[in-house]
């Protein structure tokens, strides 16, 4: 009994009644010894079987005893290794899975008291999102034929049904045990929640494509920048300094004019140019507010009315007292005025009307030229936009047409330029709105 460790002397006593009382004949426990040759305790595997007499009585006991110490320390280690998992995996929060091809269960180890979930194969596609369940099927089809092969994929999870909320994870596994034939029996891996690092990710995406949008506007203010620029503040600087040796008050009253109309038309060309550069660059905004398209038609007639070219005159028809849709007001008066303003600069003679009608889907804008008209500049202008998406800006006309193609593009509209002949030409805008209000005449 000396070489019985202390704390399995109780087991021993109780091994060793049973039997002589009858009560079973056969007994086994796991004992700890000491080893005089190592100088040690050392478990032992110990069974005791007793013989019976006539009058089943025990009569002898037979002991067998197995050093099972290097098992034991196996055990030991594993059960460590086990706690440290544990510990590696709360840390890191990920969740270990198994999966047994042979009993086709798999067994996903949780960091809750419960410790692990079990559930078959098929369904695992409950707790997957319907929008990855491709995703899934392409790891079943993996696991299912057995194949020799680790997996890294992401899908949309919930595993915890409890909170039902739909978590981002990374699913990797890898094959970890093989049969006599070189078959898959078990793929072991990791769950990681990375729906915190997917929502960095995207906010950094939008910051990449706000950086790259803020380089492409200044490239391409930059590349627009042209004559047009250069001309007129040719204009100014050499008039004004004109304006020193001028003999009379007349000559000084028509330099002073030639400065402030190359002044204007510079800060048109700049203006037009910002607004067709924050368009392609992504800056650009629809902010919708009731807009009475009678009012945009009237304010336009009355700022170009004054500024025909001779020989032209300009109309307006508004076939309703109010026409009031849901749009941008700043684009709305854009586009129409960019509209008169390409038609004023094709037409050589003959008349301009501006008007609109409603439709189904919104509102038509339309300028009609009747009388002599060049369209070779609008012609080509329109050309290398839908060739290129991006326009020679050689006219005032021309950047005009981009910004109304651009504009239409963006809402799902059109822009169009009908030639019927050199005598007519009509500038078309439809732009999809909800119309709010309409009062007739």
């Amino acid at each position: 009994f000396t070489l019985i460790h202390e704390s399995d002397k109780a087991t021993v006593k109780k091994m060793l009644s049973s039997p002589l009382w009858g009560t079973l004949t056969n007994c086994h426990s796991e004992l700890r010894l000491y080893n005089k040759q190592n100088m040690r305790f050392e478990y032992y595997d110990c069974s005791c079987k007793s013989v019976l007499g006539k009058d089943l009585t025990p009569q002898k006991l037979f002991f067998s005893l197995k050093n099972i110490n290097k098992e034991q320390e196996c055990r030991t280690a594993i059960e460590d290794c086990n706690r440290q998992l544990q510990i590696v995996t709360q840390a890191a929060d990920v969740l270990v899975w198994n999966y047994d091809t042979e009993k086709w269960i798999f067994t996903l180890f949780t960091n809750e008291d419960a410790g692990h979930k079990l559930f078959k194969l098929s369904e695992l596609s409950n707790y997957v999102h319907k929008d990855d369940q491709q995703t899934l099927m392409s790891i079943i089809d993996i696991i299912q034929s057995k194949r020799d092969r680790s997996f890294n994929v992401e899908m949309r999870m919930n595993i915890d049904k409890l909170k039902n909320e739909w978590r981002y994870c990374s699913m990797n596994g890898i094959p970890c045990k093989y049969d006599g034939k070189g078959n898959v029996t078990t793929y072991s891996g990791y769950l990681k929640d990375i729906t915190d690092l997917y929502k960095l990710k995207h906010k950094l995406k939008k910051a990449n494509e706000k950086a790259f949008q803020v380089e492409n506007l200044r490239n391409a203010f930059v590349a627009n920048v042209s004559h047009n620029i250069r001309t007129p503040l040719n204009a100014i600087i050499g008039f004004t300094q004109l304006l020193e040796s001028c003999n009379t008050a007349e000559e000084r009253a028509q330099f002073i004019e030639i400065i402030l109309d190359n002044n204007n038309k510079l800060l048109h060309y700049i203006d037009n140019l910002i607004e067709i550069s924050s368009i392609q660059s992504g800056y650009f905004k629809i902010e919708n507010s009731e807009v009475n398209i009678c009012e945009i038609i009237n304010d336009i007639y009355t700022r170009y009315c004054t500024r025909m070219n001779l020989g032209v005159t300009l109309h307006k028809i508004t076939p309703f007292q109010n026409f009031s849709v849901a749009f941008d007001r700043h684009w709305m008066d854009k586009i129409t005025a960019l509209t008169v303003e390409s038609a004023i600069e094709i037409a050589e003679s003959g008349s301009i009307t501006l008007g609109f009608n409603g439709t189904t889907e919104g509102v038509e804008i339309y300028c009609h030229v009747e009388g002599v008209c060049n369209n070779t500049q609008i012609n080509q202008s329109i050309t290398d936009y839908e060739n290129s998406r991006d326009i020679n800006y050689r006219s005032d006309s021309a950047i005009g047409i981009g910004i109304c193609k651009a504009i239409a593009d963006k809402v799902n509209g059109s822009f169009t330029v009908e030639n019927s002949s050199n005598e007519t030409t009509e500038f078309i805008i439809n732009i999809p709105c909800r119309i709010l209000d309409v009062s007739a005449n």
